[in-house]
């Protein structure tokens, strides 16, 4: 997945992605998964910071504009669709990243909800 999302998105940024964030629930799955996706985005050269969140989070926003200090070229949201499709609108008003990766959301749902973005944005 790593390197399918580099490919992805690569060709349609300004330069060479080379630092991104892991954004995810810090729930059991969230910890799995998160921990093999890392070495995978590191295995490709990226330097990785790893942002967890509560389950229960809706106001996605302090940590949002912490990652946005972070200054990464893609924020990845990791495996839980309901909370990429709250925290990601909030990401997208606050310009946190120019690109995104949304895993776990379903690409009817994303256009169901007439999301849109002026930045690259792929989904698993």
């Amino acid at each position: 997945t790593a390197k399918g999302v580099l490919s992805l998105l690569t060709p349609q940024l300004k330069s060479p992605p080379k630092h991104s964030v892991v954004f995810v629930g810090n729930d059991a799955t969230g910890q799995y998964l998160s921990s093999h996706y890392v070495k995978a985005l590191e295995a490709e050269g990226q330097k990785v910071d790893l942002v967890q969140y509560p389950p229960d989070t809706t106001d996605f926003s302090p940590l949002l504009t912490r990652i946005k200090g972070m200054k990464p070229d893609i924020v990845h949201f990791w495996y839980n669709g309901d909370s990429t499709l709250t925290a990601f609108p909030q990401a997208l008003k606050l310009g946190v990243a120019p690109s995104y990766f949304l895993f776990g959301v379903d690409p009817g749902i994303y256009q169901e909800r007439s999301l849109k973005a002026a930045v690259p944005v792929t989904m698993s």
